[in-house]
C-alpha cells in the first residue's frame, strides 16, 4: 500500500457513564473516561492492591482529575457538587471507593451492547455501565 492511499484507523475515544443502581448510591451517575491507556489502568490496578495511604491518596486525586467527567451528586442544599479530585477526596470513603472499584471493573469487563445477551445472563450488578463514543 502506498503511502498516499495508506487508511489508518482511529482508536475511538470513550466514556462510561456508571449508573448505581439498587443500594445506599442508587440514582447516582458519574461520567468517566473510558479509553484509558493500558499504562494508566496498569498504574491504578497496582495502586488499588497497594495498603499505603500515600498510593491511596494518589488515586483519588489522579481519578478526580484524569478520569472524572461529571456526576449527578449533590450537597445538602441540593447544589452540584464539583466533580474534581477535592471533591472525591471529601465523599465519604464508601462512595469514593465503590466508584473507583467499578470504573476499574469496567475497563477490565466492558460491557456488552445492549441488544447483545449477557454471556452469564447476569443482569443484576448494583452499578451499571454504558458506554458512549
Amino acid at each position: 500500500m502506498t503511502e498516499n492511499n495508506r487508511k489508518g484507523f482511529r482508536v475511538p475515544r470513550k466514556t462510561a457513564v456508571l449508573n448505581f443502581e439498587g443500594g445506599e448510591f442508587a440514582g447516582a451517575e458519574v461520567k468517566c473516561a473510558f479509553d484509558v491507556s493500558l499504562e494508566t489502568y496498569l498504574m491504578y490496578q497496582a495502586l488499588a492492591n497497594a495498603p499505603d495511604t500515600d498510593s491511596l491518596r494518589k488515586i483519588f486525586q489522579s481519578f478526580g482529575k484524569d478520569i472524572l467527567l461529571e456526576w449527578n451528586l449533590e450537597d445538602d442544599d441540593g447544589g452540584l457538587i464539583p466533580a474534581d479530585g477535592d471533591s472525591l477526596m471529601d465523599l465519604p470513603a464508601t462512595f469514593s471507593t465503590a466508584l473507583v472499584n467499578r470504573w476499574l471493573e469496567a475497563l477490565a469487563n466492558p460491557p456488552v451492547p445492549l441488544d447483545e445477551p449477557s454471556p452469564d445472563g447476569d443482569t443484576s450488578e448494583e452499578a451499571q455501565t454504558e458506554t458512549a463514543t
